[in-house]
């Protein structure tokens, strides 16, 4: 759905979660088009995200940039995938970048560095 002239938001599924979708935003700019946010990583966001990018006349390998607005699985997940296909630079928080692998690190080590960085900020 176009918001308003250049941005787009992409509703991308949450599975077996009461809220059903993730917001993520795409946006055209003079070089290229960014991505705000890359959805859960699964089968049907990923699925969900190419019939939409398909609607707007585009594909994943227009995306030049992503940008993560905090480490939340359901907004970094397809980060690391989105950018092997895309070449898309990734941006998020320098101290968040260090919490996530766009290899798709999850699991014990990815619960340890939050929990690290949960300490840090005194949580």
């Amino acid at each position: 759905m176009e918001i308003i002239a250049g941005i787009h938001q992409i509703k991308l599924p949450l599975k077996d979660n009461p809220l059903g979708y993730v917001n993520t935003y795409l946006l055209r700019g003079t070089d290229g088009w960014t991505l705000i946010d890359a959805g859960w990583n699964d089968a049907e966001s990923f699925e969900a995200l190419n019939a939409q990018l398909a609607d707007l006349g585009l594909t994943i390998g227009d995306i030049s940039r992503i940008i993560v607005t905090h480490i939340h699985p359901d907004h970094f997940g397809m980060a690391g995938r989105i950018k092997e296909i895309s070449g898309a630079e990734l941006a998020l928080h320098e101290i968040e970048k260090s919490f996530i692998d766009t290899s798709h690190e999850w699991g014990g080590s990815l619960v340890e560095k939050i929990n690290q960085w949960l300490r840090i900020n005194g949580v």
